[in-house]
C-alpha cells in the first residue's frame, strides 16, 4: 500500500494576507495622514482667507465682522481641496508610503509642536468670536469663523517660537 503524499508546506504570511504592509496601511496610519493633510488645507486656506479680507478692504469698505467669514470660507475651501487631493494621491501610494509618512508625521516634534499651538489659537479665537454673537446658529459660524482666524495664526506663533532648537550642547555665549 503507497504511502500518501506529505502535505504541501503551510504558505508564507506574505501568501496568505491580502493586507500586507506593501498593500494596505493601518487604518491609524491613514487617519494620521488624512487629518493632517486636512489640517494643512485649512490652514492655507484661512491664511488665504485673510489675505482676501485684507484686499477687500483696500478695494472697498468691508465691515471688520466679516473677517471670520472670510477665514472660515477659505478654510472649508482648502479643507476640501486638500482632502481631494490627499485621496487622488493616495491612490498613487502603497501602504508603506503611507505608513512612513505618518511615522514621520508622528516623530516630527517640532511640527508636533507647532500644530499643537494652532490649535489651541483655533480653540481660543473661537471662544472669543463666538462671544460677539447673539443666536445659537450665529455663535456656531463665529465659533468656525474664530477658529478659522486662530488656525493660520497660531501656525505662525508655532513655528517662530518652535522650530529653531539650538543642541543644548554648542549654545552661543551671550
Amino acid at each position: 500500500m503507497a504511502t500518501p503524499a506529505p502535505p504541501p508546506p503551510p504558505p508564507t504570511s506574505d501568501e496568505t494576507s491580502t493586507d500586507s504592509t506593501r498593500e494596505q496601511a493601518p487604518l491609524r496610519d491613514e487617519v494620521t495622514l488624512f487629518v493632517h493633510v486636512i489640517e494643512k488645507g485649512a490652514q492655507v486656506g484661512s491664511a488665504l482667507g485673510l489675505v482676501a479680507f485684507g484686499g477687500a478692504c483696500l478695494i472697498r469698505r468691508v465691515p471688520l465682522g466679516t473677517i471670520s467669514d472670510f477665514a472660515l470660507n477659505g478654510g472649508l475651501i482648502g479643507s476640501l481641496v486638500c482632502g481631494l487631493m490627499v485621496g487622488f494621491k493616495r491612490m498613487t501610494i502603497d501602504g508603506y508610503g503611507v505608513m512612513d509618512r505618518a511615522y514621520r508625521l508622528r516623530r516630527n516634534d517640532g511640527q508636533l509642536r507647532a500644530d499643537y499651538v494652532s490649535e489651541v489659537s483655533a480653540l481660543v479665537s473661537a471662544i472669543a468670536v463666538s462671544a460677539t454673537s447673539r443666536t445659537p446658529i450665529g455663535i456656531i459660524r463665529r465659533a468656525l469663523g474664530g477658529a478659522a482666524i486662530g488656525l493660520p495664526l497660531g501656525y505662525v506663533v508655532g513655528l517662530s517660537k518652535f522650530m529653531y532648537h539650538p543642541n543644548p550642547d554648542h549654545e552661543a555665549d551671550n
